[in-house]
């Protein structure tokens, strides 16, 4: 009987081991994703202050801008 307990606890260390890895695999890989979504998100940050800037400069100085020429 001693042995079989053993064997249990073994196995059951084992399977936490397991787990834990996969927990900290997944939590690698969601910093990872996190990472690159904050970089995309500052790079639209940026983009849509140019944009705005752009939007009140335009109107003030008296030129007539279109999207097609």
């Amino acid at each position: 009987m001693v042995v079989e307990e053993g064997w249990q606890m073994g196995s059951l260390s084992e399977e936490l081991e397991a787990r834990e890895a996969a927990a900290r695999a997944q939590v690698e890989e969601l910093e990872a994703e996190l990472a690159e979504l904050s970089g995309k998100l500052e790079l639209a940050r940026e983009s849509l202050k140019r944009r705005r800037i752009t939007r009140e400069t335009v109107p003030r100085s008296g030129r007539c801008w279109s999207r097609w020429t």
